[in-house]
This record gives C-alpha cells, structure tokens and sequence, in this order.
C-alpha cells in the first residue's frame, strides 16, 4: 500500500519530471468577498510506493465536502504502473511519486470545509480549509 510522503494545498500546482512545482503554497484560509462563491486550488502531494508495488496501478481521490461531510466536488484518477523500462530504487527503498491536482472549489457558505486524500480506498490525509469573508477596506461597513 503506497504511503503518503506529505500533501500540500497551493494556489496552483504542477508535477513535471519527478518534482511539484508550486504556487503559493500552505493555503488553509479561503478568502471570498461573498458566498456562494468557487476558488482554484491546487494540491501537491507525494506518494512513496515500496517497489513490490511500484509495477501495479493505484487509484488516488481527493475529496472537498462540507464540515457536515457534504461532497462538494471530487477528483480522483490512476498512479503507476511504473513503466517496464524505467529504473527503480533497490529493494527497500520506496520510489516516490509526486502528485497534482487543480480544482474549483465551490464555496456555498462561509465555514470549515475539508480535503480528503484517498490512496487505493484507505484514507491518508485530511487538511481543513476555513471560508471567511474578505474585508475590503473602504467598503460600507468596514474602516
């Protein structure tokens, strides 16, 4: 079963040549002047997979709900099989593979809503993400 290394919430992210390439990283707070509303978010993660199981394919879904548990919006695809011909790290030694995904997320009312990262089934990681209301200076109501 492939292990989560570390997963991190950012405005954008790319994975390219074994690396993840991010925007803005460390995002938990979700800025919106009004509800509903939606904001891209990207998040980086990666897996490391014993090489026993680096040549099987793996399923990964990321879930964005409501502090009720309400789905909002769900991504999910494959990782691996590694191809036959590229190299792996000697026995016991995990080979790691970096993950990305962009999303919208919808943001119906201001409050906690969370991410919850799936690797073949079995729950990884969850990071709570709060909307709140931006405070535009100058605007009716605010100094």
């Amino acid at each position: 079963m492939p292990d989560l290394d570390f997963m991190v919430t950012a405005d954008y992210v790319r994975a390219e040549g074994g690396m993840l390439h991010m925007i803005a990283a460390g995002v938990d707070t979700l800025l919106v002047s009004s509800v509903p509303a939606a904001r891209p978010l990207g998040v980086g993660l990666r897996l490391l997979i014993d090489v026993a199981e680096a040549r099987q394919q793996h399923q990964v879904e990321l879930i964005y709900q409501d502090a009720d548990g309400q789905r909002l919006a769900e991504v999910s695809g494959t990782i691996g099989p590694v191809a036959p011909d590229q190299p792996l790290p000697p026995p016991g030694r995990p080979f790691g593979i970096p993950v990305a995904f962009n999303l919208m997320l919808p943001i119906p009312g201001y409050g906690d809503y969370s991410l919850e990262l799936f690797v073949d089934g079995e729950p990884k990681k969850s990071i709570t993400l709060a909307a709140v209301q931006l405070e535009v200076p100058g605007a009716p109501g605010h100094a």
